[in-house]
């Protein structure tokens, strides 16, 4: 039952896989953001004290956040490389 996941594990399956889903996923992706875009920078109601410019914090912690995930990931990786 569980044979396809241990699949994965192998590297011409999993690449196989991930070629076939990338352009499904792709597009995905950037109508998900371009959504969230749209809602965080024109549906979200304006701030009482701030004004609009409350609504860049919709776009910049989002931005914030996956940076410093990204940077995270990549020191992990390289320590695990350089064992």
């Amino acid at each position: 039952m569980w044979t396809w996941f241990h699949k994965l594990a192998s590297p011409p399956h999993a690449y196989r896989l991930a070629s076939l889903l990338q352009p499904w996923l792709f597009w995905l992706a950037t109508a998900l953001m371009a959504i969230g875009a749209y809602g965080g920078l024109f549906v979200a109601p304006s701030d009482y004290q701030m004004g609009d410019a409350f609504r860049i914090l919709y776009i910049h912690a989002p931005a914030a956040y996956m940076s410093m995930a990204i940077y995270v990931i990549m020191a992990v990786t390289l320590s695990l490389i350089h064992i």
